[in-house]
This record gives structure tokens, sequence and C-alpha cells, in this order.
């Protein structure tokens, strides 16, 4: 579904994700690469199939998890999506999303499409392919 034009227009679609990097904040304050095949991020999502319209993210071994679109994709924004829980205020709203969120960018000026998942302390990375 097209939205606003041609030079902007984002379809919103199902992507699947590989997880190329993980970095985790250190007990000395560093950024350390996670190079771990059984760390956590990585075991979530690499593979996972992330779809912007709904906020579906379907993990590789097969459970999903419906998360919130607060922001659509455009050509200079990406797809936010941040964990669909009830809050009772705001503030508890906003410190759920700078902790757990997932940034899909998929802008048609850079046909590359890549995601950023972050989590407490640790951030995975990598590339996305268009599934449906």
């Amino acid at each position: 579904m097209a939205c606003c034009g041609a030079a902007t227009a984002q379809e919103h679609q199902t992507y699947r994700c590989k997880v190329a990097d993980v970095v985790t904040l250190a007990e000395d304050g560093r950024l350390r690469t996670d190079d771990n095949p059984k760390a956590v991020m990585r075991q979530f999502y690499d593979g996972a199939i992330i779809d912007t319209l709904t906020g579906a993210v379907t993990y590789r071994d097969g459970t999903q998890r419906v998360w919130k679109v607060i922001k659509k994709g455009s050509g200079d924004n990406d797809y936010v999506l941040v964990p669909d829980v009830v809050m009772p205020d705001a503030d508890d709203f906003a410190v759920v999303a700078v902790t757990d969120f997932i940034r899909v960018r998929a802008w048609k000026e850079k046909p590359k499409v890549r995601f950023l998942v972050f989590g407490l302390s640790t951030m995975a990375s990598g590339p996305c392919e268009v599934v449906r």
C-alpha cells in the first residue's frame, strides 16, 4: 500500500533479517563485540521475520510477538517498533521505548534494507531481505 507519492512512498513489507553484529555494554563502559553464536540477541533475531505493517515479529524458533509500530518508514524515517505493552503513564512508556526497540531502515534511496535491535545494553544489527 503506497502512501505519499512516488518520491517518498514506502510499501509496508515483511523482511527476514540476519544478525551480522552484536555489541554489548561491558562492565568497563566500553562496547564489546559478542561473537558467541548462542548470544541471546543472535538467538532471537538471526532469521527473524519483521512485518512493518502489523509489527509482528516471528523469531526463528517460530514464536511470534506483536510489537507496536510507533513510526512508519518513509524516505527519511525508519520503521520503529517498540514492545506493545500497556503503560499507566507516558513516562513509563518512554522508558520502555528507549530501552527496547527495533528499527528497520527501508529507504528507497538506499536499497539495502538494514535493521537494528536494542535491548537494555545489547544491540544487534544486520541486513534484511523482503519476503513478502
